[in-house]
């Protein structure tokens, strides 16, 4: 299996490693001074909508933040996983936090990012010089908005 985790049931999977992803994330901003970052991610539900699936790019950012005594519950907005939630969770984020904006924001998929970059952009916040934004797959959208995002590139 690829991308769906079926280990327990005894069959190979291929899942993407979030813990591990996340902790390089936060572990670049931190070497380069930067403490106050906040995350966009995404939620949905099972196909049957009786559950809520956790992002677990979302549960290894706050375990990365927890480590370093860092997380701020105020700095997380959670969206759908569309480039529409992206903005509209950036801009929520703008609107509430005013000059207490995170420096940077982690982004749990490339169309939110774009989302929230034109966010950023329509309200006049310069990217990268105000706020740093990275991302999650590195599809080819991350290179085609601008400024370039910074990704994790996940090969599955």
């Amino acid at each position: 299996f690829v991308d769906d985790d079926q280990f327990a049931a005894g069959f190979d999977s291929v899942i993407t490693d979030f813990q591990l992803a996340t902790e390089r994330v936060v572990d670049y901003f931190w070497q380069r001074g930067i403490k106050d970052i906040g995350i966009i991610h995404g939620a949905e539900m099972t196909t049957d909508h009786q559950l809520t699936v956790t992002d677990r790019r979302m549960l290894g950012f706050q375990a990365a933040m927890e480590k370093r005594g860092a997380f701020e519950p105020k700095f997380v907005f959670e969206g759908d996983y569309t480039s529409d939630s992206g903005f509209k969770m950036m801009q929520k984020a703008i609107d509430t936090l005013g000059d207490q904006l995170p420096a940077a924001f982690f982004v749990a998929n490339d169309p939110m990012a774009a989302g929230a970059l034109k966010a950023l952009q329509a309200n006049g916040i310069e990217v990268p010089k105000r706020v740093k934004i990275f991302s999650f797959n590195n599809t080819s959208l991350a290179t085609y908005v601008y400024p370039e995002l910074s990704a994790v590139n996940v090969d599955t």
